[in-house]
């Protein structure tokens, strides 16, 4: 039986050692980093005079090449610009930026330690190494960097739009959005540090900054310009009716329902969905984003085409043509939401045919969200009030994956009763975790992963920690087709949190694909082996995880044994 991934995953093999408790020592210091950093980032300015110089030089071919998405071009062209003349350090930096983008990370990699390690005082050369560093999926070394290349130049706009991007990440997007304010000041020339400043302007003030931007932008493709118009439109329209939350409930139990293909075959938790009062199961994946129905499910349940789109994931078949679909009646447990968009796959993957699609963990992101897969409940209770924030008093919405862009202006809020809760960092539906690989090794960014059945690795991160294999005992299929290429690992310990998953050995495949779209390197999945043995607290809005893990209520459900017979 060929094992696939549902969001992003795949189903388990074999069984899996038990977690266990793991030294605090062993624990990731990135959340205490990154407030450190944040704090020297926006207090540098008023604890020092400081005197920048705003740009004013035009875009140089190989800046109008970046910003257009030629990459290729641009880095020929930086090669030249990084030569010789006053902006030769800025070039060399976007050289190795370009090449970032074209995921020629290895060639990156040298060129960054190379220059930082020649000029080891030359701020550009550091914004260069912490972008590599970042890529590679090492944001603590990124933040260290950064923040030693402010000491030497505060006012280089490269500086403040980088820590912009690991501060949204991380939920602070406050924070995010004054980095990018002041690197825009800076250079009101780049188109690329204006668009992402764009992307971070609250509604309510959206639609004014894109026309000021389109007004004063020269050096804009005409893609961008239109792209940018449509958005203008769509904004200047009155909303249309929103997925809403039709009943007044704050706080709920759902039980969880096993999905079997066949008597004996693999056990997937989920949850029964009742679309225009016709009931569907969809399993439980945070690694898939909103409602997603299969194809067959859909044409049962009579829902037309809204619009098309294009579907991908794990395997090398290529992206999947899907579409949206409207639906006037959702109801989970005790919820009942109205006028939700949902997705539906146009192709069914295979191993996909025991439930009728996925519901991703992001679906709850209004709420404080509890998966206890040792209890098969999942759980809903109101998020903690912010201080000052008036907005928490509104109703629960639904994320289905369509049109469910964050606004969120505020920094990420950690409650005084959450003390023992992990900051995460988080890309649109994705739960990235610090996971260490073995007691000594690296850390690196894993991917909070339900709806797959192993813990998956790279095979660059596996490398790290010792010697991989060609090939593995199962066939991975997700939803774009088949993975041709795997290795396996030896036994290795993965620490995360305050626990330690031992492991038999992992299945490695190439994971780019995955953080391609946010420009960082996810060096693997922690999976359903792991997550179904504990209760998983997700706080989605302020980028927050609790683990809990007792053995005492484990269930242990494996391929070819019934959920009946489950120990």
């Amino acid at each position: 039986m060929p094992h696939r991934f549902t969001g992003f995953g795949a189903r388990r093999p074999r069984a899996t050692p038990a977690i266990r408790y793991g030294v605090p020592a062993m624990r990731s210091a990135s959340a205490s980093l990154l407030a450190a950093s944040a704090l020297s980032f926006l207090l540098c300015l008023s604890a020092h005079a400081v005197t920048c110089t705003v740009r004013s030089a035009p875009m140089t071919p190989g800046d109008l090449a970046l910003a257009h998405g030629d990459y290729a071009r641009a880095e020929s062209l930086y090669v030249t610009e990084s030569q010789s003349g006053a902006d030769a350090d800025r070039a060399h930096a976007a050289l190795i930026r370009v090449q970032l983008r074209q995921s020629k990370v290895p060639e990156a990699e040298k060129e960054a330690v190379a220059w930082s390690t020649a000029q080891p005082k030359n701020a550009w050369a550091l914004i260069a190494l912490s972008e590599v560093q970042w890529r590679e999926g090492r944001p603590n070394d990124a933040l260290r960097t950064l923040d030693t290349a402010r000491t030497l130049d505060y006012c280089i706009p490269q500086n403040h739009a980088d820590a912009a991007n690991i501060y949204r990440m991380r939920g602070l997007n406050a924070s995010a959005l004054r980095e990018l304010t002041l690197a825009h000041r800076l250079d009101p020339i780049d188109p690329v540090i204006g668009l992402a400043w764009l992307r971070l302007q609250p509604r309510s003030t959206r639609v004014s900054a894109i026309t000021d931007f389109l007004a004063s932008a020269s050096d804009l493709s005409a893609d961008q310009i239109n792209s940018l118009e449509h958005e203008k439109q769509r904004l200047s329209q009155p909303a249309a009716a929103s997925c809403h939350l039709a009943n007044a409930v704050t706080s709920t139990s759902i039980p969880f329902r096993a999905i079997q293909d066949g008597p004996r075959g693999e056990t997937y938790w989920g949850l029964d969905v009742a679309f225009n009062g016709k009931q569907r199961r969809l399993e439980i994946d945070t690694g898939a984003t909103g409602l997603i129905l299969t194809k067959s499910a859909a044409a049962a349940l009579h829902l037309q085409p809204e619009h098309d789109f294009k579907a991908s994931g794990i395997g090398d078949d290529g992206d999947v043509d899907s579409f949206v679909t409207r639906v006037s009646s959702i109801k989970i447990g005790s919820l009942e939401f109205q006028d939700c968009d949902v997705q539906v796959l146009g192709k069914t993957p295979m191993g996909m045919s025991a439930q009728d699609g996925l519901i991703g963990g992001d679906v709850f992101s209004h709420f404080l969200l509890t998966l206890d897969f040792p209890g098969r409940t999942l759980k809903l209770d109101p998020l903690p009030v912010r201080p000052g924030d008036t907005s928490a008093t509104s109703a629960p919405s639904l994320d289905t994956g369509v049109f469910s862009a964050n606004d969120q202006t505020q920094d990420a809020y950690k409650d005084p009763s959450m003390k023992d809760w992990e900051p995460v960092w988080r890309s649109g539906h994705d739960l990235l975790i610090d996971v260490r690989l073995n007691a000594s090794g690296p850390w690196r960014l894993f991917l909070l992963d339900t709806g797959s059945s192993m813990d998956l690795i790279s095979p660059d991160a596996a490398r790290e920690v010792g010697k991989i294999s060609s090939g593995s005992w199962v066939n991975v299929v997700g939803i774009s087709g088949e993975v041709k290429k795997t290795w396996t690992t030896g036994p290795m310990n993965l620490y995360f949190s305050h626990l330690v998953a031992p492991t038999q050995g992992l299945v490695a495949l190439d994971t780019s694909r995955l953080g391609r779209p946010i420009g960082v390197e996810i060096s693997g999945l922690i999976g359903a082996p792991t997550l179904h043995q504990l209760t998983v607290s997700i706080d989605y809005r302020d980028y927050l995880v609790h683990f809990a893990y007792d053995p005492k209520r484990l269930h242990h459900c494996f391929a070819g044994v019934s959920v009946a017979d489950c120990y």
